[in-house]
């Protein structure tokens, strides 16, 4: 009895963290939250199937996002002309956890699609408001 009780948590627990995110992980313990919940780095960025990380940090020295346990989150960032730039606010999961809603304070929301989110690895996309597909690679 004691075997079919652990088989049964074991079989609940494959279907509860199973990849919901099409580039994986497969299976998780660790809740959505717990992994999102981090201070990212972009690692590789690509506009309309084209890698721009070398753009992307020219234009964006010390780009980081740190996404924060209690759903706030900080963007900061430098510019060329302008210095530094930072940008609060609140953030949710959307559609199952699927999506990532950012709410700024001050400049609206935008939201991702989570394709791969892991412990050291969160990947997403958007499009952006000319209809390209934006494509974000981070790391802690």
């Amino acid at each position: 009895m004691k075997k079919l009780g652990f088989l049964l948590f074991i079989i609940g627990a494959l279907s509860f963290s199973s990849c919901r995110y099409e580039d994986g992980p497969k299976l998780t313990f660790r809740s959505a939250k717990a992994r999102v919940s981090n201070v990212w780095h972009m690692y590789r960025y690509f506009y309309n199937g084209e890698e721009q990380t070398d753009n992307f940090n020219v234009l964006f020295p010390n780009w980081t996002l740190d996404i924060k346990k209690d759903e706030t989150y900080i963007l900061s960032y430098s510019v060329i002309i302008g210095g530094n730039n930072s940008e609060k606010g609140q953030w949710e999961f959307m559609e199952d956890g699927k999506k990532l809603n950012f709410r700024a304070n001050s400049t609206g929301t935008n939201i991702w699609t989570i394709t791969r989110l892991k412990n050291d690895e969160l990947w997403a996309e958007q499009t952006d408001n000319s209809g390209k597909l934006v494509q974000y690679r981070l790391r802690p």
